[in-house]
């Protein structure tokens, strides 16, 4: 799954060095894929509405389903708002 979500978002990304993915457990057989990509890249991986995330967390449980896990993606923003 790791190198799905990965996949995905290097293709997305214009500064693809700074994407980094990690897998953490929640609960057994429910994990939590954190997401972290450059700020300015931000927008395109989330796209319009929240598009293209949606479509990313739609490809994850179609893979998930397959391994009988459930699956959960966060997206680290990482923003200082001030």
């Amino acid at each position: 799954m790791l190198e799905l979500v990965r996949f995905l978002a290097i293709s997305l990304s214009s500064f693809p060095d700074e994407v980094k993915v990690t897998e953490l457990e929640s609960e057994p057989g429910h994990k939590v894929i954190q997401l972290k990509v450059h700020p300015a890249d931000l927008c395109g991986v989330i796209g319009k509405n929240g598009r293209t995330i949606r479509a990313i967390r739609v490809l994850m449980a179609v893979a998930a389903a397959k391994q009988g896990l459930s699956y959960l993606l966060k997206v680290d923003t990482d923003l200082e708002l001030a």
